[in-house]
């Protein structure tokens, strides 16, 4: 009976509360920063279970002035609804606080391991300067880096560092501010994700609030003040999300969080409802446990202060598509806000929840096929084969490594519209080392045939030979000439060392990756010494001296790059399974006359 007098009690609260703020908003009325003393007593309002907003009780404590240049805080004690003992929860981002019957501002941030229920508020004068934000339809872009990540040299041979997808991820908890050196109620949520990959995200994406569990949910009603608000990052069989609380709706206009939630600026991320599940206390750091509803709308403003969303306007989302191979093979469809910044991270973990959902996280060996489909209709294939201690882990960096090379490059706009990864995980090691590389013979002629031994040693195995023939240019000048023999990425990278490309258009750089080889195959790479020049978007790899001196004197040109070798072949073999490791040998090319000579009894 208890019970239910509080439930009554609380919506009878609930209701005075929204009656209150349609007068105070009527008369425009709004409790400024200035004006709060302690003791001052006040009420807000939050979802602690379903879809109702219900009250709570504060008092102010003080204000924390200047945190950043212009921006100041109110800082007050919560109680009600078992605040006092679990503190500000998780998810409670955005509860909006009256004080004296007017609108003050939103719960923003709780201090982590305190014994106190301190919160946060940002006054509603800084959230209601907020931009307007982007139009309908925008893509969530964020400010892009000066270039590319990773070199493309890098990324050809595959040296990728060994934390770059958690270096993504990590990219999204350092995106939001701490203000007044507290923790952000804002409760992330992620749903469909296995033990391994949720692990993965925790650790992250905690440091941004409190981890809870969520997924879809069935519809919640309307959002309104004190309503539990989600901002989608990924939908559909996994999904990532952060849930708050509206401040303020008008119209279709609403304001939230009272922080940042990524930092983006003028974007256009989906905007869901969400549902309470209950309030789970923590020493470290209550939260909510909640269910995301279904995308109502588009976050259009991301800033210091808070969030702008706008209900009915649509954020444009990316399609990937993961099909597992194998025994437990499965197919992992999900759509990923379009903020290039993150795109990446977002990728990242998409690609490793699938992974670990058709339990191929602990693969042995990993084939994969990318096909990435950009909104002007251009395509990218590209395919790569990864064996070692954690092969399904190095080719989500690789994955990671792509995509941020194109969302990165500072030639074009490379809006991707689709995604598409085929993998297929291998229970046992499959990668063949290479051992030596053996000439027929030291001595060759331009134009002539050379046969190669190759020594290659599979995993628990005997070494085994293999033949290769090439055939040696005809143009070939007399003096050294150097052979490099590998796994198709190893040589890839040395090509790229030899003769830069620099690509000036997104063509020209889809065109490169593109022609990337995998480590399924063995190529020879034909290397000899040459001057030449490489600059953006050109390489001239054989260039005569004077006319090399010429060039640089009448253009004047201060970004091309001298080169010391030229590429004169390469040859293709094609493996069934991976190889790993490079050889170099060396061979002397002397002119036709001086041999035959020799060869005359």
């Amino acid at each position: 009976m208890r019970h239910r007098l509080r439930r009554h009690a609380g919506a009878w609260g609930v209701a005075l509360a929204l009656l209150a703020s349609t007068s105070a908003r009527s008369a425009d009325e709004t409790f400024h920063v200035d004006e709060a003393r302690p003791g001052q007593r006040g009420y807000g309002i939050s979802v602690f279970a379903g879809a109702e907003p219900e009250r709570f009780e504060i008092e102010v404590v003080g204000v924390l002035r200047n945190v950043a240049p212009g921006t100041s805080y109110l800082l007050a004690r919560l109680s009600g609804h078992d605040l006092e003992r679990t503190g500000v929860v998780a998810g409670m981002s955005g509860s909006p606080v009256w004080i004296d019957g007017r609108l003050a501002g939103a719960v923003s941030f709780g201090f982590t391991f305190g014994k106190d229920p301190l919160a946060g508020i940002t006054p509603i004068d800084t959230m209601r300067a907020i931009p307007g934000g982007a139009a309908s339809g925008a893509q969530a872009v964020a400010p892009r880096s000066a270039g590319p990540r990773l070199a493309l040299v890098d990324l050809a041979a595959l040296r990728l560092p060994a934390d770059l997808a958690d270096r993504e991820l990590a990219a999204l908890a350092t995106a939001a501010s701490r203000p007044g050196g507290g923790a952000p109620a804002l409760l992330w949520t992620a749903s469909g994700f296995p033990i391994a990959s949720r692990a993965r995200l925790e650790q992250a994406l905690a440091p941004l609030g409190a981890f809870g569990s969520g997924g879809s949910g069935a519809p919640v009603g309307e959002l309104r003040d004190g309503s539990a608000v989600a901002g989608v990052l990924v939908d559909g069989d996994l999904q990532i999300a952060a849930t708050g609380t509206v401040t303020e709706r008008r119209g279709n206009e609403l304001l939230a969080f009272g922080h940042p939630f990524i930092g983006l600026g003028a974007t256009a991320l989906p905007m869901a409802t969400a549902e309470i599940i209950t309030v789970v206390a923590s020493q470290a750091s209550s939260f909510k446990l909640s269910n995301t509803g279904p995308v109502v709308g588009a976050l259009v403003f991301d800033q210091s202060a808070g969030v702008r969303g706008r209900i009915g306007a649509a954020a444009p989302m990316l399609r990937l598509v993961v099909r597992v191979g194998g025994p437990a093979g499965r197919t992992v469809a999900v759509r990923i806000a379009q903020v290039s910044r993150f795109l990446p991270a977002l990728i990242a973990a998409s690609a490793v929840g699938a992974l670990d959902v058709a339990a191929a996280v602990a693969a042995e060996s990993v084939d994969a096929e990318l096909r990435l489909v950009f909104a002007d209709g251009r395509e990218l294939r590209m395919a790569q084969s990864f064996d070692g201690a954690a092969p399904a882990k190095e080719m989500v960096d690789w994955l990671v490594a792509v995509t941020s090379y194109l969302t990165t490059n500072p030639l074009a706009d490379a809006s991707l519209e689709r995604a598409e990864l085929a993998v297929e995980p291998f229970a046992a090691p499959r990668a063949v080392a290479l051992l030596a590389v053996r000439p027929d013979r030291a001595l060759v002629r331009a134009g002539e045939r050379l046969g190669i031994e190759v020594t290659l040693a599979p995993f628990r195995g005997a070494a085994e030979r293999r033949r290769v023939e090439i055939t040696l240019p005809a143009d070939l000048p007399a003096g050294r000439y150097s052979l490099l023999v590998g796994d198709g990425a190893s040589i890839d990278g040395a090509q790229l060392e030899a003769e830069p490309v620099d690509p000036t258009t997104l063509d020209q750089a889809l065109a490169v990756l593109g022609s990337l080889s995998t480590r399924r195959e063995l190529s020879v790479l034909g290397l000899l010494p040459a001057r030449g020049v490489a600059s953006p978007g050109e390489t001239l790899p054989r260039l005569p001296g004077t006319w090399q001196s010429l060039r640089g004197l009448v253009a004047g040109r201060t970004d091309e790059r001298p080169l010391r070798l030229a590429v004169a072949q390469r040859v293709r073999v094609p493996l069934a399974a991976p190889l790993v490791g490079m050889a170099r040998v060396e061979l002397e090319v002397r002119r036709p006359s001086v041999l035959v000579g020799k060869e005359k009894p």
